[in-house]
């Protein structure tokens, strides 16, 4: 009996070794994540602006495919903040301290068919910046971006059998963070100099860096994900 375990795994091991078995693995590659009603939260006083919560949240891998998640989960802060505004216009910049985006309940139906979860990590590149700033003068809407490195973390429910895996696909290992807060109608935001708070908020991971600096709302509208800006608390 011993020798056919013996003889059962080896046969095993050089199934698992053989180029074959190998090649046959099916990788999605994850370009962009998104979380919609996040809260943010900006104190005037210490320089510091808070992301938390979070209602609903996508992934759109390399081939367009989308996977929705109802329960994500959002934490950042950003520090240090250096007022720049002019003219009115609110604009600044921020040390970036820390952001992670969970989703707790996402499902890849093509690679597990049950429900798995994703951590992205978030920390500033090459000690790069946040910067933000209302898109026009006193238009209730604030757009921000950083260069930064992302360490991903999927958590397959595991199917016996299964050949895929998912990874985030950041290109040069540089990714691109864009924030677009939604302030109440009317905040009127002149400067940094005042503290702002808003739970109607959407958070945009792209792995294509070369997106940086484009205008958020544009390349949202391209997307089509202007409709995932959901607030966290539905009336």
């Amino acid at each position: 009996m011993m020798k056919q375990y013996l003889l059962i795994g080896a046969l095993l091991a050089i199934v698992l070794a053989s180029p074959g078995f190998a090649e046959s693995k099916t990788i999605t590659k994850v370009t962009i994540a998104v979380a919609g009603g996040v809260n943010a939260d900006f104190n005037a006083s210490t320089g510091i602006l808070k992301w938390s919560s979070g209602a609903s949240g996508i992934l759109l891998d390399d081939e367009g495919n989308a996977y929705v998640d109802n329960n994500i989960s959002v934490a950042g802060q950003f520090s240090n903040v250096v007022d720049t505004s002019v003219g009115g216009q609110a604009m600044a910049n921020f040390k970036l301290d820390s952001v992670t985006l969970t989703f707790n309940s996402i499902e890849f139906p093509s690679v597990t068919g049950a429900t798995s979860s994703a951590v992205f990590n978030i920390s500033s590149y090459n000690n790069n910046r946040y910067w933000e700033s209302e898109i026009a003068a006193d238009a209730d809407v604030l757009n921000g971006q950083a260069l930064v490195n992302v360490a991903a973390a999927f958590a397959l429910e595991p199917v016996w059998g299964s050949t895929h895996d998912v990874v985030w696909d950041g290109v040069n290992d540089i990714s691109c963070l864009n924030g677009l807060i939604s302030l109440p109608v009317g905040t009127n935001i002149q400067n940094y100099l005042q503290n702002y708070w808003s739970d109607n908020n959407m958070i945009v991971l792209n792995a294509d860096e070369t997106t940086y600096n484009v205008p958020e709302p544009a390349t949202l509208a391209v997307l089509g994900l202007g409709g995932l800006l959901l607030r966290r608390r539905l009336a």
